[in-house]
């Protein structure tokens, strides 16, 4: 199996945009950074709208952020740890 060359490149660029969004919202879990990079990057949200759909907390089922874009339709987030691939919310218990 061959590996892109790029990604460990992706990956440390990645951890190192974490890290400032981490340090600048005072987030300490991987997860929470996850949030905000893909959010702020990813669909130009402000971190007041981040901060709108966020939803990450024990009761939550596993899910850590929900959005309703412009057409109405309710997308449902779930940013686990990369470290810990294990720890995973079982799909029946969001549906």
């Amino acid at each position: 199996m061959t590996s892109n060359p790029l990604l460990p490149l992706f990956k440390e660029q990645l951890e190192a945009e974490c890290a400032i969004l981490a340090k600048k919202h005072a987030l300490e879990k991987r997860g929470d950074f996850l949030i905000y990079w893909y959010f702020t990057r990813l669909h130009e949200f402000t971190d007041s709208e981040v901060e709108e759909i966020s939803c990450d907390d024990g009761m939550d089922l596993g899910i850590d952020a929900v959005w309703i874009d412009d057409e109405d339709i309710v997308h449902f987030y779930n940013f686990k740890n990369p470290e810990d691939p294990k720890k995973v919310t079982k799909a029946g218990d969001v549906d």
